[in-house]
């Protein structure tokens, strides 16, 4: 996330390398910038320690969390959690190294994210009526594009649910084009 607290901007950069490799190493993976799922992770610094000495470094403990969450609906599906240690010259890179100590092959993670995707299976299974009768209401009040990417955006490992949600989307796009042709007729 962008708003953590006091964290460089390298440091950041750093973090975003290790959930890439993270999501790779466990069969996730991709920069989808628009993608409703999303692996991210928040540090809380327990302790900031300056050590003497020339040159005085910083040592930093920190917290990190890992979620795995739907972006659209605010909902976490997977935690995981892990306490990382840091020593650099500066903040910049105390925050580096510690960043670097995680492992991202440990076998934390792969639960992690098979619990992670089991539980947006589960979701999606569940949900799956409402999901796709609030897109049809969102179609009958003219707001096609809505209903169309919330169909979308069902994934493919929720079977039925996705196979549902497509047979849905061709009569949605097909109401949608003809309301933008009778605003353009109107229009001419």
């Amino acid at each position: 996330p962008e708003q953590m607290d006091g964290m460089p901007d390298n440091a950041r950069s750093a973090l975003e390398n290790k959930l890439q490799q993270i999501a790779t190493n466990n069969g996730l993976g991709g920069f989808d910038f628009q993608g409703r799922f999303i692996l991210t992770s928040k540090i809380v610094l327990n302790t900031k320690d300056i050590l003497p000495g020339p040159p005085p470094m910083h040592a930093y403990t920190m917290d990190v969390t890992f979620y795995i969450a739907d972006a659209v609906m605010k909902t976490v599906f997977s935690t995981t959690n892990l306490t990382a240690k840091g020593v650099g010259t500066n903040e910049n890179k105390a925050y580096i190294n510690g960043i670097s100590n995680i492992n991202v092959n440990a076998p934390q993670f792969k639960n992690f994210i098979e619990k992670g995707k089991q539980k947006i299976v589960e979701y999606y299974n569940s949900k799956c009526d409402f999901i796709i009768k609030e897109a049809l209401t969102m179609a009958a009040t003219d707001r096609y594009q809505e209903a169309i990417f919330n169909l979308m955006s069902i994934p493919d490992v929720a079977k039925d649910c996705y196979h549902d949600a497509m047979d849905q989307v061709p009569p949605i796009y097909e109401k949608y084009i003809n309301f933008l042709c009778n605003q353009d007729l109107a229009a001419a």
